[in-house]
């Protein structure tokens, strides 16, 4: 439905861009919308840095977990040796 922007009042100017569409109710809410999808999409970008971050760092603790594991398995096996080699020097 076209509107004249003077509500249809006799007398009125009548050129041919006096005629509008009437303004969309539902715009404000829609560019609400658009805002937080926007907002939303940030946020999630910015996330999925900080997932990335995390994941860097979860793998460093890994491996410096198997390194450690590593070490006091050999240190474990070294004091195996120092214990039957202080047994043997004892009998």
């Amino acid at each position: 439905e076209l509107r004249r922007p003077d509500n249809g009042r006799a007398g009125a100017p009548s050129d041919a861009h006096a005629y509008s569409a009437p303004a969309r109710r539902d715009a404000p809410l829609e560019a609400v919308m658009q805002q937080q999808m926007m907002t939303q999409q940030e946020e999630m970008q910015a996330q999925d840095v900080e997932l990335g971050n995390l994941s860097v760092a979860v793998s460093r603790l890994d491996k410096m977990g198997r390194t450690i594991n590593t070490e006091l398995r050999q240190q474990g096996a070294m004091l195996d040796d120092l214990d039957h080699e202080v047994d043997e020097a004892g009998a």
